[in-house]
């Protein structure tokens, strides 16, 4: 097909001859409204349509660039492509036919072999903000909240590439990982959440469903909270894959996190206890002096809580039992000063 033949009234133009050298294929039918063409990978279409707007059966701009599937042979249906844009400027469209085919990152492009590899494609898909379900085509996927493409022309060539790679890999399940990477992003946020609001009920957000049947989640989830505690306290950086062997964090903070992780992985050093006093008074004033060392607006863990209630309980049933002692010895000996 041309567009000569096509459209025979088209006049010569410099913008449809740089489409040509550019490796698009004139795809130009006369049921159109007005010649169009299809890059080689079938990926981008570009509308030229008549240099004066007379001429024009649907006016708007003079030039469109859309991404799609526009392979005759292929699954796709050229009606879902979307329009990335329109102008009656050939100069932006060259721009952004150019911005669909800057290489894709290295992640993208490195053929995946083995299992490892497979998982860290997936690992750094799912930083980048762009993972999705492998079953689906990546140019397919769009961003929910604006309805854009999530990738360009190069980045789908190469990740139907890699999840073809991945899927073809034996004994290996391609979904298992994305689900629990989805799984645990929820669950840091509610995770987060609680580790910044004192008294929180730590042990009715284990209580979950998400908590109790993701167990894997949770823990890829506490290891991403943990590397965010060190960057808001100012601690030195700390690697995702070491998160729960880090030294640094707060006892009571491992006292959660043990809940759902081995001892021997988390490895904490126990605070120490200090011995209870002998005097029931004695214990009070400790108490008393342990609350008014705290910074103005300390907030106490559950556990620092229950254990001050019980020295308190303690204390006061030995204060109630020395004044029975000291009525039952007035009474016996009739000393009002006993």
């Amino acid at each position: 097909m041309s567009y000569r033949k096509e459209f025979p009234s088209y006049p010569e133009s410099p913008e449809l001859a740089e489409l040509i050298a550019m490796g698009f294929r004139d795809e130009s039918w006369h049921n159109d409204a007005c010649p169009q063409f299809i890059s080689r990978d079938w990926r981008l279409r570009v509308y030229a349509d008549f240099p004066d707007m007379d001429d024009r059966e649907m006016g708007g701009p003079r030039f469109g660039l859309s991404l799609g599937d526009f392979d005759p042979d292929g699954d796709g249906d050229p009606s879902d492509a979307y329009g990335l844009i329109e102008s009656d400027n050939f100069r932006e469209i060259r721009e952004a036919i150019r911005a669909q085919y800057a290489p894709p990152a290295a992640y993208m492009l490195t053929p995946i072999r083995d299992a490892a590899g497979a998982d860290s494609f997936t690992r750094a898909l799912h930083a980048d903000g762009k993972l999705f379900h492998y079953d689906d085509s990546a140019e397919n996927i769009v961003t929910g909240a604006t309805g854009v493409p999530s990738f360009t022309a190069a980045e789908i060539e190469a990740l139907n590439l890699r999840t073809t790679e991945l899927q073809a890999l034996p004994n290996y399940d391609p979904f298992e990982l994305p689900v629990m990477l989805t799984h645990a992003d929820g669950i840091q946020s509610d995770f987060a959440d609680h580790m910044n609001r004192p008294g929180a009920d730590f042990a009715a957000l284990f209580a979950t469903e998400d908590f109790a049947e993701h167990p894997e989640a949770v823990r890829e989830a506490m290891g991403r909270v943990l590397v965010v505690y060190h960057e808001a306290h100012g601690l030195p950086p700390l690697d995702p894959a070491d998160a729960l062997l880090d030294p640094a964090l707060p006892q009571e903070h491992y006292d959660w996190l043990s809940r759902y992780m081995d001892a021997s992985e988390i490895a904490p050093t126990p605070a120490p206890v200090a011995p209870a006093p002998a005097d029931p008074l004695e214990a009070i004033r400790a108490a008393a002096s342990t609350i008014e060392a705290a910074p103005a607006g300390a907030a106490f863990s559950d556990d620092e809580i229950f254990e001050a209630l019980q020295v308190l309980h303690g204390s006061a049933a030995a204060i109630v039992a020395m004044v029975e002692e000291l009525r039952t010895l007035r009474a016996q000996t009739g000393n009002r000063h006993a």
